[in-house]
């Protein structure tokens, strides 16, 4: 919901907020709860607690820290998607070098990736 440089969101609408640092991105849910005049703004994420977010109309967060802000995008179930799967890898590689198996080809960690159940099918 992007128009030129400025977003446009309604009350309640689903948006992903998105926090770079570190070379890694990482992407979390929310609700705008308040959409002001000027076209910022707030954006309430429950990640593990509940707290409120600023975003200016094109989309960056307001306040924060110079190293470390967030911007806001529209809802893509597809970027939660791949980053839950990248997290799954993530975590299966962390587990084979716990076990010392560092030397392990990627072919050979993807076939056992996909032995495992995703969390929604376990479920």
């Amino acid at each position: 919901m992007r128009t030129g440089d400025k977003l446009s969101f309604k009350v309640g609408d689903k948006a992903l907020v998105r926090d770079s640092r570190y070379g890694r991105t990482n992407y979390t849910v929310g609700i705008i709860a308040k959409v002001t005049p000027t076209g910022r703004f707030s954006c309430k994420v429950q990640a593990p607690t509940e707290y409120t977010l600023q975003f200016d109309p094109n989309g960056w967060q307001r306040g924060g820290d110079i190293w470390h802000h967030k911007s806001l995008e529209p809802f893509d179930q597809a970027k939660l998607d791949a980053q839950a799967e990248k997290w799954r890898m993530e975590e299966l590689r962390r587990t084979l070098r716990q076990q010392n198996w560092v030397d392990v080809p990627d072919e050979v960690v993807e076939a056992v990736h996909a032995l495992f159940p995703k969390k929604s099918e376990a479920a």
